[in-house]
């Protein structure tokens, strides 16, 4: 097989799809995979098989086909393994969706390190902020040398002198999770937006800077000032013209 690979750049409206993928994916994991596209392009080709009639039939790759075609790709590349059969086929589809070897959590770490933060990465990275921001936190194990290091400081302190008390960070913010509909998630992100813009909130961490966004649409939401107070009170209209206006939307007609 490996003496007829071919590759190739095709318009990807012109690659049939195979009946036997059992690779599904959910919308949240379309969207980091559009991202991916957007941001990187194709980092690897596209795995077809010619069949007899001529046509390019998808081993693997068709979620990034049809991505490809709603971003308006002209051409996408990819890896003709030549007219192979069914069992073939479905034996490379495995060999491709597969992955040999585990990662070294502290290389992993080091690496992701120099590419983006967690925010970023999971933009398009298969794992979530929590995920990224723990592995990333793998880079901070210390080594041999500075435990040793740790160790001497401690028998050059004298019995007369004090040893300091640990300190515990204390914890500011709570991450939370939400999942909301695909067709509402930029209507969201750009009202977090606007209220981050109009609030003029500030802070090195996006994520901090949308949770405040949050809770200050949440205190609007419930006529309060003061976090302490949470006894309900009648709802304001979010819906109102001059409330979209104070955060930079575009108010229109239906």
């Amino acid at each position: 097989m490996s003496e007829k690979l071919k590759l190739a750049f095709v318009d990807p409206r012109v690659l049939v799809k195979n009946s036997w993928n059992p690779n599904k994916m959910s919308p949240e994991a379309e969207a980091k995979l559009r991202n991916s596209l957007q941001q990187h392009g194709h980092i690897r080709p596209i795995l077809v098989r010619e069949l007899d009639d001529g046509r390019l039939e998808i081993i693997g790759g068709e979620h990034r086909t049809e991505l490809s075609i709603d971003l308006g790709m002209e051409t996408v590349p990819v890896m003709n393994l030549g007219r192979i059969s069914d069992e073939a086929a479905k034996r490379a589809l495995m060999i491709d969706n597969s992955r040999y070897g585990q990662d070294d959590a502290g290389l992993l770490s080091e690496l992701l390190s120099d590419i983006g933060t967690a925010d970023d990465l999971a933009e398009w990275m298969a794992m979530d902020v929590d995920q990224l921001t723990a592995l990333l936190g793998a880079a901070e194990v210390p080594d041999t040398e500075e435990l040793l290091g740790a160790l001497d400081d401690l028998d050059a302190i004298g019995e007369e002198e004090e040893i300091p008390v640990p300190t515990r960070e204390i914890k500011t913010h709570q991450p939370m999770k939400f999942k909301v509909p695909v067709e509402d998630a930029e209507f969201i992100k750009d009202t977090i937006d606007g209220v981050i813009k109009a609030q003029g909130i500030e802070d090195s961490d996006s994520s901090i800077r949308a949770g405040e966004a949050l809770l200050w649409l949440c205190r609007n939401y419930r006529g309060e000032s003061d976090p302490a107070s949470r006894d309900p009170i009648d709802e304001i209209d979010m819906s109102d013209d001059a409330f979209l206006r104070e955060l930079g939307l575009e108010v229109g007609n239906e």
